[in-house]
């Protein structure tokens, strides 16, 4: 039979599968009247396992809801990864790899900080604490206070916004809480905070998505050293006389909710557009019109990139591989994370020739130089020509001449960006046309040329032919250079052309392979933790707390396979044998 001896009372918030560090060597023995030697143990929890071969996240709690942020937070050159999750707290990845090869590893579930309290006699003391905001945290990490390190603020379910300030270092940070309710902002529900610098003034902005849909933006009225975010206020009477910004509504995806609001330069035009995920499972997709002074979004797409998740759509945008293209990390309703890799589209079509060193051409360059420095690598035109044509789909038998009528078959228009143009059909189509189509116009503008000419060679007929037939072409060919540019430029201003290309790579990132635990299931294990050669039970629990139960039966009566949970409740469990 097992009696319940011990009750552990560890905060790891919930036990899973455990590694036991006994700190037994040989057994101590004790005669009568002395003390009992005090057993100690060391309890590592284990979220990672062998299966097939390849290691996975096997035993954690539900990451339902996960809202990802990437961060530097030990100064090491890599960035580590932090996650919201729907029960309140926030898990911790260590990148224990590299910026080329980054691996994040499971570090905690609940992301320990400090706060501020009081002991029996009144005194003031430091409580070192799990971080839980209640349900669906949304963190954001900045120097909000300019110090060299960064600082953390937290949404929530019921709308607040935590302000956690690093005491730390940026080496060892050590989050203090010093308020719950950060500028006295409060929102309706699941409040999401971003911060960036959208009107160049070099202060972060605050932008945050609402349980409603509304997207709202504080510009910051205050200084790098101490930011300021002001309610809407009367300007006779600020509620702080540094206020000089009101609050902004940016955008409102009603009749959808639970807005969460990304900021990022999707159209590679140095100024930050906005993307939402919605409650639906898609994103809306608004370009930034405007300027790094004066930002304004409109929106282009509800469908963007066609993408759907199902429910609870969460975007975050990194550049894993740090190539110049941001990658988009999806949290969804589930504990899945969707990984979409940005291949971006020229590069990405340049590796098809084999005779291109691409760690020769410098990827941060523009379209435009990219391609030359390609050609260049291709003996120059016109001989890079056939090369480029067969790499980029050219149809076979397409006369290219020139690299600027190579540009329709690489930069396609994005199906899923709204338009009021007629330019969203199959640009190599529509550059055709366009070319046809300014043949009358080239030729008109190229009569005078053409008279000149004959005037001019009116001694020399034999040569006059041949010579307006090469300025009436020269003529023609930097009209169609200048009609597909000027398309090319149009469509980019819209949104709808970019170098970017997602395509999807996992539809779970964290590899997590088995989620266990809830409120209603515990999971044992065993072992023999006081060396009496029967093996014991432990019981882990939703509460944080370990039960442990001794074996006190008969030496080889008594096995784990023969042990039966009748009731599953944690404080009153009966156990008997089969």
């Amino acid at each position: 039979m097992f009696k319940a001896k011990i009750i552990f009372n560890i905060q790891f918030t919930f036990f899973l599968f455990l590694i036991l560090g006994f700190s037994l060597g040989t057994p101590n023995y004790s005669t009568a009247g002395e003390e009992q030697p005090v057993l100690t143990y060391n309890w590592i929890p284990q979220f990672y396992g062998k299966l097939k071969g390849e290691t996975k996240l096997l035993y954690t709690r539900s990451f339902a809801r996960s809202m990802l942020r990437f961060v530097d937070i030990d100064d090491d050159g890599d960035d580590d990864l932090f996650v919201g999750k729907a029960d309140g707290r926030i898990a911790f990845f260590h990148n224990q790899g590299s910026t080329a090869t980054p691996f994040f590893k499971l570090i905690t579930e609940d992301l320990v900080v400090i706060h501020e309290g009081v002991d029996k006699q009144s005194n003031a003391i430091l409580i070192q604490t799990i971080l839980d905001v209640g349900n669906n945290a949304a963190p954001e990490f900045v120097d909000i206070d300019n110090d060299g390190d960064f600082d953390l603020l937290i949404g929530s379910k019921d709308g607040h916004i935590f302000h956690y300030e690093n005491r730390g270092n940026k080496l060892s940070p050590r989050f203090f809480r010093k308020t719950p309710i950060y500028m006295g902002l409060k929102f309706g529900g699941n409040s999401v905070p971003r911060l960036a610098d959208v009107n160049g003034d070099r202060t972060y902005d605050l932008l945050v998505g609402t349980g409603s849909g509304k997207i709202h933006i504080f510009f910051n009225s205050g200084m790098t050293q101490e930011a300021v975010f002001c309610q809407a206020f009367k300007v006779s009477d600020p509620p702080d006389k540094r206020c000089k910004f009101q609050p902004e509504l940016v955008a409102d995806i009603a009749p959808q909710a639970d807005a969460v609001p990304e900021l990022v330069d999707w159209d590679q035009d140095k100024d930050l557009d906005l993307v939402v995920g919605k409650s639906n499972g898609k994103i809306n997709y608004y370009l930034n019109t405007g300027d790094n002074f004066a930002p304004l979004w409109s929106l282009k797409s509800r469908h963007f990139q066609f993408i759907d998740v199902g429910g609870s759509a969460a975007p975050t945008f990194h550049d894993l591989n740090q190539d110049g293209f941001s990658e988009l990390f999806l949290g969804t309703s589930s504990s899945k994370i969707i990984y979409y890799e940005n291949h971006e589209i020229l590069l990405d079509l340049l590796r098809k020739i084999s005779a291109i060193q691409l760690v020769k051409i410098d990827m941060s360059a523009s379209f435009e130089k990219v391609l030359s420095q390609a050609c260049s690598q291709l003996r120059g035109l016109p001989e890079c020509l056939v090369p480029l044509a067969v790499a980029f789909g050219v149809p076979e038998g397409t006369k290219i001449d020139r690299m600027v009528e190579l540009y329709p078959f690489i930069l396609r228009p994005d199906l899923s960006i709204k338009s009021n143009s007629d330019n969203t059909a199959d640009f190599a189509e529509v550059s055709s046309n366009s070319i046809k189509s300014e043949a009358d116009t080239s030729k008109q503008q190229n009569s005078v040329v053409n008279a000149n000419i004959q005037d001019d060679n009116k001694e020399n007929p034999e040569n006059a032919v041949t010579q307006a037939d090469q300025a009436t072409a020269a003529g023609e060919s930097e009209t169609e250079k200048d009609v597909i540019k000027e398309k090319i430029e149009k469509l980019t201003s819209q949104g709808i052309i970019t170098r970017n290309q997602l395509w999807l790579s996992s539809r779970n990132f964290l590899k997590i392979e088995n989620l266990i635990g809830s409120d209603r299931h515990s999971f044992l294990t065993s072992g023999d933790w006081n060396q009496d050669g029967r093996i014991d039970i432990l019981l882990g629990s939703r509460s944080g707390k370990i039960f442990a139960f001794e074996n006190i039966a008969a030496k080889n009566i008594a096995t784990f396979t023969k042990i039966k949970i009748k009731e599953n409740c944690l404080k009153c469990i009966k156990i008997s044998l089969l």
